[in-house]
């Protein structure tokens, strides 16, 4: 029986995961740095060259490495083990588990939202110096979390059919929005050429610039599970390219269908950018509908993420780290399902105490680094083609000027970032030594047998 995934639901893990809340509400946040609807249209545009070029550079990576575990394979082979670890730490510590904790939450504020649910509190833990409240939001997401860990854990094949079912309804509901937004008489196009009174600067263009990347994000998510996708070093390449391609596509035309909607001074600040254009179009009852679909792409997201983040700690175990267990395969299923239950546990345990967000903002900065270092090891590895090359120098430079940005506009969030994935390193040092006496173990018993 084939438990690989084939081209259509690999396809589908790529745009579902980079698909996700911030098409529907990233504009509005740029629109309190930049004033010029064009301009709005190329940051969207430097994005998606920025994915695209983030797409090549993995692209080559798994083609060496076609491994399950992403970028813990490519830091620990190419540079050092110490470098994978401190990657995989803070997946699971922070931006994997961190994102779940905060998609979770996400869906479950927007499906209150479509049933017109009213928030209760209820004391999970009542005692002197420590209380938790959890509410109905917070109960929702945590159903979220371990139904779809569950899903996971039945194996790649049945999470793969309901991700190509959750990708295929929110980019067939982009087409369909963006092509009835375009020919509706009540857009006007000529709104893109109106501009603001006050003028864009370098800085405020890349600060939001930033959070157009974060909107591209989720491009690497095949590479982690690349030993469960048929042909892996030649198809994941491919569908990295394709899915960059084809979300690239789809923000440009919603974008300009929110510019020619709406002034782009009405959206200054507006969380749900998609909302006011709907009702703007087709009024409430458009509203109700973006809401829907809304969830249903952090759905796609939700799935996408539980389903890759497991296979870095499978990785990590198989290396006998995390004290090795988060290496074992379910005997039926031949899902990681120690990393999947660990991961449902500590995503729980975050959607409780609500600090998420706050580590997702610290860890910005290491983040980029990481993507630095892949860079650097695609470049290592001599691309045979000069379109490659120029690829990842693009990248790697555009990296840079972002995490020189990010360093410049938020030093305190970067420094704190620094700190807490410093935190791993003496967690190294102490698996270092187990892993060394695991070694000197295993040769004795050969020795003795």
């Amino acid at each position: 029986m084939n438990r690989k995934l084939g081209y259509g639901a690999a396809l589908s893990l790529v745009v579902g995961n980079i698909i996700g809340v911030g098409i529907f509400t990233t504009t509005g946040f740029m629109a309190q740095y930049i004033r010029s609807p064009l301009i709005v249209v190329l940051a969207w545009l430097v994005g998606a060259l920025y994915a695209l070029s983030g797409a090549i550079v993995y692209g080559i990576l798994v083609k060496h490495y076609p491994l399950s575990g992403g970028d813990y394979q490519y830091l620990s082979r190419a540079i050092h083990p110490f470098t994978g670890y401190v990657f995989g730490w803070s997946c699971f510590f922070v931006t994997y588990s961190g994102s779940i904790a905060a998609l979770s939450i996400g869906a479950a504020i927007y499906l209150g939202g479509l049933l017109e649910c009213v928030n209760f509190k209820a004391a999970l833990i009542s005692i002197p110096f420590l209380s938790f409240e959890l509410s109905l939001t917070k109960v929702t997401a945590i159903v979220l979390i371990l139904i779809f860990s569950w899903i996971n854990l039945q194996g790649i094949m049945i999470s793969g059919r309901y991700q190509i079912i959750l990708t295929a309804t929110i980019f067939i509901f982009l087409l369909l929005f963006s092509f009835a937004g375009t020919i509706s008489s009540v857009v006007n196009f000529d709104f893109l050429l109106v501009g603001g009174e006050i003028e864009t600067s370098i800085s405020g263009f890349f600060t939001a610039l930033v959070a157009v990347l974060f909107s591209y994000m989720g491009w690497t998510s095949a590479v982690y599970v690349a030993e469960e996708i048929n042909k892996a070093a030649k198809t994941i390449p491919h569908i990295l390219l394709i899915g960059v391609l084809l979300v690239g596509f789809i923000y440009l035309w919603t974008n300009l269908v929110y510019l020619i909607a709406v002034p782009l001074e009405n959206m200054i600040d507006v969380v749900n950018v998609a909302a006011i254009v709907s009702t703007k179009l087709w009024g409430n009852e458009g509203n109700i509908i973006i809401s829907g679909f809304v969830f249903i792409a952090i759905l796609s997201s939700l799935n996408s993420t539980i389903l890759s983040g497991p296979r870095i700690y499978m990785a990590m175990g198989r290396d006998n780290y995390f004290y090795s267990i988060t290496k074992k395969i379910h005997q039926k299923y031949y899902t990681p399902a120690n990393a999947l239950m660990l991961q449902a546990a500590w995503c729980i345990i975050l959607v409780i105490s609500g600090s998420f967000n706050q580590l997702l903002s610290f860890v910005v900065f290491i983040a980029i680094i990481f993507s630095i270092l892949a860079g650097l090891v695609s470049f290592y590895k001599k691309p045979q083609r000069l379109w490659q090359t120029m690829a990842i120098i693009f990248y790697l430079a555009f990296c840079t000027m972002i995490l020189i940005n990010t360093l410049w506009q938020r030093p305190y969030e970067s420094i704190i970032g620094m700190m807490i994935v410093g935190v791993a390193i003496p967690f190294y040092f102490i698996e270092q030594r187990r892993r060394r006496n695991l070694l000197k173990d295993d040769s004795f018993d050969q020795l003795t047998n």
